[in-house]
């Protein structure tokens, strides 16, 4: 299933670069959190909201009226943060904890879009991704241990869901995009 998402991804990103269309630039926040419980650190959850960034080339080709595909390649900072007691002789201590991941992405999308007039274009769109875990850094050494024991898993593959709109003003194209990215497989 892996070697065949990883062929699928690789022709069609071959055939984006001898038919590319439009080429985009795209950068803007993440959102995101872990669903982690690290029982070793007194039942500490990263379960709250971190912010990071991410940053895209892509290239629209196969353009029609109300489909387009669209394939990016970036970086998505993305991670999670928690809390966690820590108990020493001057008194507890409650630390906030993080943990920093790098991603490189690549996704190819269907976007279906309808077009008001000569300059609003509204779109959602779905397709496969593939991310690669480049490096992370964490406050607690939480991925570190599982990387020692070989279960870290690198690779992660899954869909990604796509909406926004893009505004085209004089031969260049301005939007807002939204998207959401499920996992089909886990970090550890």
């Amino acid at each position: 299933m892996k070697r065949n998402l990883i062929t699928l991804l690789i022709l069609l990103s071959g055939f984006t670069l001898a038919h590319g269309q439009i080429i985009a630039l795209k950068a803007g926040p993440v959102v995101s959190r872990l669903d982690c419980h690290i029982p070793a650190l007194h039942d500490t959850e990263l379960n709250k909201g971190y912010t990071g960034v991410a940053a895209v080339a892509g290239i629209d080709y196969l353009i029609k009226k109300y489909f387009c595909l669209s394939t990016d390649l970036g970086y998505i900072n993305s991670g999670g943060k928690g809390h966690t007691l820590v108990h020493n002789p001057e008194g507890d201590e409650d630390l906030t904890i993080k943990t920093n991941l790098h991603f490189i992405t690549f996704n190819t999308l269907i976007h279906l879009q309808y077009k008001f007039g000569d300059f609003v274009e509204p779109f959602i769109g779905i397709g496969p991704r593939l991310d690669y875990l480049a490096g992370y850094h964490e406050d607690a050494e939480m991925l570190t241990q599982f990387e020692e024991k070989g279960e870290l898993n690198k690779w992660l593959y899954g869909a990604v869901a796509a909406a926004g709109v893009h505004f085209d003003v004089h031969h260049w194209v301005l939007g807002f995009e939204y998207q959401y990215n499920w996992d089909m497989n886990e970090l550890v």
